[in-house]
Order: C-alpha cells, then structure tokens, then sequence
C-alpha cells in the first residue's frame, strides 16, 4: 500500500512540473539574455561585449541604472542603444539634451517608430523620426555619405536595418546611408554632439566583431578624451530600481526551478508526514514523590519550628516499643518500670539496664539539634546491639 501511494506521489508532482512548466508564468518573463542592446546580455543582440571592449580600451565605462535619471556631469558620452522598455519621457529628453548642450556626446541608437505605447521624446525634441516603409527589405550594409568618419577610416558598417531617418530640420550631417535612406546622422546641439542611427546591429556582440563596426565605435568617440567617462543607458531597458528576491526568483532561470523544489519538499512533507498526537508528559512532571522527600521535608518542617523534644519523645516511645515486641508486653511510660519489666523478661542484663535507663532519661529531656541526632543514633544502636527488628 505504501509502495503505491508513493508511485503515485512521484507520478503526481511530475505532472504539476509538466503543467507548470507549460502554463506557469516562467514562460512570459522576457529573455535578458537576449535583450537589445543590453550590457547586461551576453547573448547576440546584447551590448556587453561593446562595454568590455571600450573598457580594455582605457575608458572608464558605467551603467546608468537602478536610480533616478540623472546624467553625472563629469561623463563625456553616454550609449542609448535601443530604448524600448522604459519610454523615454519629456523630462528625461530635456535632462539629456541638457547635459548634451554642455558639452556631452550622445549616442542614441533607436531602430523603431515611435508608438502611442512607446514614446520617444528624444526623437520628437531633436525633430527626427524612424519611418519603417511597408514590405521594405532588409539592407547588410551602409555605406559612408561624408569623409568624416577616419580615424580610423571607415567605408562601409554592417548595419542589417529595414528603417531610416527622417528629420525635421536642416542642420544634421548625414554620415551613413543605405537605399533606404540616413542610417546614421550627426547633430551639433550647443557645446555637445548627437549622433542618431536606426542600426543597432554594429553595437550588438554579434556585429561588432565584423567589419567596419570597430572603426566605426572609435569614431563616433573621437572628442571623448582616453580615459573618459562613458555611460551606458540601462535605466530604459528595464532596470530602474533595485532587484528583489521576489523579482530575481520570477525573471531569472533559476528562480522557478527553486520554487517549483520548494513546493514539491513541500507537498511530500504535507503526504508523507504525520500528524502530531497528544503531547507526552515528561518524567519530571508524572513522577510520584519518594517517601525520602516526605520525611525530608517534615524534618525540615520539625527543625524550623523547634521541636526537637518532640522528635525526641517519639524515638523514646518507638525504642520502648522496639524492645518490648519480642515479649508481647505494652511497654509502660515509666522508664523504670520499663527496665524492670524488660528485665523480668530476660531483655537487658543489668549492664544494659543501666545503660538503657540514662538513654531513657536523656531521650527524655530537652536537646539542640545536634544533640538530638547524637542521641537517635544511640538509641538505633542500642536497638541494633540487642538484635531486634526494626
């Protein structure tokens, strides 16, 4: 019975993992490994690759992330590559051209549209727009428009984009171009530079490492000193605020097989165990008192309230009675008339009788305690010495 009850616990929790695992909420949670443009990916479409590359180079790279918008001043470029969790609000626009128009270089990569669901004000502040035309092709390549990008010279960036730009103003430098139309454009905004591009793929861990993306990193940050200060945009992407246990369990991959472990312990616990029965008392608290404690405790009772003549009266009357039980008689409370009768009997030579006639008297009289004890000692051995039972 046993054995099948267990077979059909294991048969039971296999099937909550088939359906967790199918209709469990693991199966929503989007996949940061693969997230655009994230330093935080490792996977094709991420940036850390990029980050850690500029990083070998001698800058010194950052996150923007995990606390409010706010451009550090001392930062000479910052990387926005494909802003799409967070939109990015007025506020945070005119907080970035701020620190752009003081001098900042700014590297806004956005390959979509903006939406009613996904606001750009970035792009609406610097009066461009993506345009994405219905059935276009995808392009591998751009092609260099301006003889700006040289240092290192670039001719061609693999860029895989089906978008362009389109803007509202005349002041922009184009510097790569597909079929489609700019892919990648500059725009002098007070003291500092934007470069705006629809191509996220020469940032991503996959394209850099083709032909032409390197170069093309190096020169988008050719007024940043050796040794700046570079940001990357995280804020946007999705990490605003610190992670929590409860969000780290539910997005990371190994959140739901430790939940999913922890309900299975469970639940074998809940089957498999027992439930508790009636508490069982200790030994301590069942245990009768021994006769020991009793007579203890009346000692301790007879000490405190001074009766040691009391205790005395007793041992001389159970000392008479000791004696006189093999004989049969009622042992009378004259000590002398006691001694003559035990005599008479043949209980006592005249040697004990004397003896036993001054125990008589001092267990008689009055004592200290200690004197007390000396005294039923005596006369338990005077007791012991004639051989009678107790």
């Amino acid at each position: 019975m046993r054995r099948w009850r267990d077979l059909l616990l294991i048969v039971g929790l296999f099937g909550i993992l088939i359906v967790f695992t199918i209709y469990g909420p693991g199966r929503n949670q989007p996949d940061q490994d693969g997230q655009l443009g994230s330093t935080h990916s490792a996977g094709d479409t991420g940036a850390l690759g990029l980050q850690r590359w500029l990083e070998s180079l001698g800058y010194e790279v950052a996150n923007l992330e995990y606390t409010e918008w706010q451009i550090p001043p001392t930062t000479q470029a910052l990387f926005m590559i494909a802003p799409r969790e967070v939109p990015i609000s007025d506020e945070h626009a005119a907080e970035t051209l701020r620190w752009v128009r003081d001098g900042g270089t700014l590297i806004l990569v956005s390959p979509d549209p903006a939406l009613v669901l996904s606001e750009n004000s970035l792009l609406e502040q610097l009066q461009a727009a993506v345009v994405i035309e219905d059935d276009a092709p995808t392009v591998e390549r751009a092609a260099v428009v301006q003889p700006l990008l040289t240092t290192p010279p670039v001719t061609s960036v693999p860029v895989k984009t089906d978008a362009a730009l389109e803007l509202g103003r005349d002041d922009y430098v184009p510097l790569l171009s597909t079929k489609l139309g700019p892919s990648l454009v500059g725009l002098q905004e007070g003291r500092g530079y934007v470069y705006l591009t629809t191509a996220p793929y020469p940032f991503t861990n996959a394209g850099l490492q083709e032909a032409g993306s390197a170069p093309l990193m190096l020169n988008l940050l050719a007024r940043v000193p050796q040794g700046g200060a570079i940001l990357f945009d995280e804020y946007h992407h999705g990490f605003r605020t610190p992670p929590t246990l409860r969000r780290v369990a539910v997005q990371q991959g190994w959140g739901w097989p430790a939940l999913y472990a922890l309900l299975v312990c469970g639940l074998y616990i809940v089957l498999t165990g027992r439930r508790f029965g009636r508490p069982v008392p200790l030994k301590a608290d069942v245990a009768r008192r021994s006769s020991a404690e009793y007579i203890q405790s009346l000692a301790m009772l007879l000490q405190r309230a001074g009766k040691q003549s009391y205790i005395l009266q007793h041992y001389r009357r159970e000392l008479k009675r000791r004696l006189a039980r093999p004989y049969g008689f009622v042992p009378p409370d004259d000590d002398a008339a006691f001694v003559r009768e035990l005599q008479r009997y043949g209980g006592a030579t005249d040697e004990q009788a004397v003896a036993l006639t001054a125990l008589l008297a001092q267990l008689g009289g009055k004592a200290n305690a200690e004197q007390a004890v000396r005294l039923v000692r005596a006369a338990d051995a005077f007791a012991d010495e004639q051989g009678r039972i107790r």
